[in-house]
């Protein structure tokens, strides 16, 4: 029940910090994501860290790096929803997907694990059909803290649920 709570918060103030898709009419490489800078930008590092995770995830899916892209998912990969093939599968509708990683939502700590929802929007052309349109919505992302004495310490970004969902 408090996953679907903190899924809620999330989703909420993921919303509002959507950003503008990119043209561009190809998928792009790691280094050109883009990513356009908040008005008044003030998230924490640890939350710009959530923000790369998921731009490295999008990345090696135009790399069309499946297997690679699965590791990034939370509990070995198991989170994505089945193995490298099924996520290869779920992309392969797209002739082109091209997304544009937005700004995280401020870190939230339940127990001893820490979420953030990164805003995502995404340009996909179907292969079938020929369509081009726009979809967005956050990718959810967890990691784990541990505690050794006084001093806290914060594990890698994992992927837990992604809800980019077509425009209405």
């Amino acid at each position: 029940m408090r996953h679907l709570l903190l899924l809620s918060v999330l989703l909420a103030a993921s919303c509002s910090q959507q950003q503008p898709a990119t043209k561009n009419e190809t998928v792009p490489a790691a280094s050109s994501l883009s990513t356009a800078p908040s008005p008044a930008r003030t998230t924490s590092a640890d939350a710009l860290a959530a923000k790369r995770t998921a731009e490295q995830y999008f990345a090696l899916i135009g790399a069309k790096k499946y297997a690679e892209a699965r590791k990034i998912w939370d509990h070995d990969g198991a989170d994505s929803g089945g193995d490298a093939a099924a996520l290869a599968a779920s992309y392969a509708v797209f002739a082109t997907y091209l997304p544009t990683v937005g700004d995280p939502t401020e870190i939230k700590t339940v127990g001893s694990e820490q979420y953030v929802a990164v805003a995502v929007k995404v340009k996909v052309k179907e292969k079938r059909s020929g369509r081009t349109y726009e979809r967005e919505g956050p990718v959810l992302m967890r990691r784990q803290m541990s505690s050794n004495g006084n001093v806290a310490t914060a594990g890698p970004w994992h992927i837990w649920g992604v809800d980019i969902r077509r425009k209405h």
